[in-house]
């Protein structure tokens, strides 16, 4: 699955603009869920996302992925409402399989899947969920929020998605290839922290923006960012804290670990004068945290600049789409070989 492109989701999010009062924040390019003013006293908070590949742990990210964008738009996750596409014969213990991840996920995070769709669709060649979550909160937080000055905090290393999908999804591959089994293991017990809603709701009173970065990474998310904000964002190579067994399962992939599916991490931009007090909240719940990076100035180009360091040499400057590279890995395996 690749992503749209951005000039061509904004055409499609111009068409379909249908004004709402009550709509606060509705189809935006980079916003990660909808806000809809409830009776004037609280917001509600909506995503919608599917999953696709990743058929290992399908079940638990249709549940988790889409509760983490409502999390970090400020919201607290409550009620799930689940499409299940499946290929025609899909057997039936796999389908259980789905069902009681997509139970635990919800176990651990406190929602309710209130409603769907299940169906044997035909031409699919794996399962598919579309989820949308929703939430209520008193406030939000939305991705536009960002400002220069603002410092950008990562909470938990990027790509722990893409070296779990690599694991389940090319297992034998990276057996061939001599990834120790150690290695293999370490990064199978990554799923629980695949969510993020607990970090997100411990600093949504104190961030000017937080995302989720999913499909291309920490630098599509700081991307969006910079493009619902307006803004350019610098990256600071040094100070991104990847584990070592990401790092190892993904080189051996010929995947960046910077572009590639993070859902679990945590980005966001704070005011310098609350940095100190977002790491003390964060440090208290996962292993990495550290400034990563800033928003620089208001541009009309919005875009990420890649540094090796503060001030250092640039590396790159992205202002177009960034196309998932465990996508486009699936995309090769379809067509030819790893």
């Amino acid at each position: 699955m690749v992503k749209v492109k951005t000039w061509l989701l904004q055409e499609i999010v111009s068409r379909l603009h249908i004004p709402d009062t009550r709509v606060i924040v509705g189809p935006r390019v980079g916003e990660d869920a909808a806000v809809i003013d409830i009776q004037g006293l609280k917001y509600l908070i909506t995503h919608t996302d599917p999953i696709t590949g990743a058929s290992e742990y399908l079940g638990w990210l249709s549940i988790v992925v889409p509760s983490n964008d409502v999390a970090v738009q400020g919201g607290a996750p409550r009620w799930c409402e689940v499409t299940l596409l499946l290929p025609e014969g899909f057997p039936d213990s796999e389908l259980r399989k789905i069902v009681e991840q997509m139970r635990e996920a919800c176990l651990e995070i406190g929602v309710s899947i209130i409603g769907g769709h299940t169906e044997y669709t035909p031409g699919l060649s794996m399962p598919i969920t579309v989820t949308t979550c929703m939430g209520v909160s008193d406030r939000y937080v939305s991705t536009s929020g960002a400002r220069p000055g603002d410092l950008v905090v990562i909470a938990k290393s990027p790509a722990l998605e893409a070296a779990l999908v690599a694991v389940s999804d090319f297992r034998k591959v990276l057996e061939e290839r001599k990834v120790p089994d150690k290695v293999i293991k370490t990064v199978l017990e990554y799923r629980k922290e695949i969510c993020l809603v607990r970090e997100a709701l411990a600093v949504r009173d104190l961030v000017t923006s937080m995302h989720d970065p999913t499909e291309g990474g920490i630098v599509q998310a700081l991307l969006e960012i910079a493009q619902a904000s307006g803004t350019a964002v610098e990256l600071w190579l040094n100070r991104v804290p990847i584990r070592p067994e990401v790092k190892t399962v993904l080189e051996t992939l010929n995947i960046n670990p910077l572009k590639a599916l993070s859902s679990g991490t945590l980005l966001c931009t704070v005011d310098p004068e609350n940095v100190d007090q977002i790491v003390k909240r964060l440090s208290r719940l996962c292993r990495e945290v550290a400034i990563i990076g800033r928003v620089v100035e208001k541009t009309q180009r919005p875009h990420v600049r890649i540094l090796e360091h503060e001030n250092g040499r640039e590396i790159e400057t992205v202002t177009e789409q960034v196309d998932d590279e465990v996508m486009l890995l699936w995309s090769r395996v379809r067509s030819t070989s790893v």
